[in-house]
């Protein structure tokens, strides 16, 4: 039960942030199985290891978005109101950039990205429809 624990806690912790559908094609990637309660010990620490992975290489983020510029995202998507929906500047990310999750961009990308929120806010824009 404790290699659950773990599974779910580095899923969410900060430097990780997987929600539920990414941490399951984690899972399945590792294991080719679709339940976490299913797994073996042996599994369960082949996907705690890869999560240990992933948070290790979200650490380094060579050539992805910095931290600054992930904050900076989320701070323009407060000022355009898309507090109230979470999902929306997840579509507008996945529209225009094909990225399912910001910290996914990569520094040129998040750039973009701050530059068009910028301008939506300039021009008091709050949806993302054209």
């Amino acid at each position: 039960m404790s290699q659950i624990k773990s599974i779910w806690g580095l899923a969410g912790c900060e430097e990780v942030n997987l929600n539920k559908e990414e941490l399951y094609a984690v899972v399945y990637s590792e294991t080719k199985k679709e339940s976490i309660s299913k797994l073996s010990v042996k599994e369960k620490n082949k996907v705690i290891a890869a999560l240990i992975k992933i948070k290790e290489n979200r650490n380094k983020r060579e050539g992805m978005a910095s931290r600054e510029q992930i904050w900076k995202i989320n701070e323009l998507s407060k000022e355009l109101g898309w507090n109230d929906n979470p999902h929306r500047l997840k579509a507008f990310v996945k529209k225009y950039y094909q990225i399912e999750n910001i910290n996914w961009l990569d520094a040129r990308s998040a750039w973009r990205l701050i530059e068009s929120l910028k301008k939506m806010l300039k021009k008091g824009k709050t949806t993302d429809e054209e």
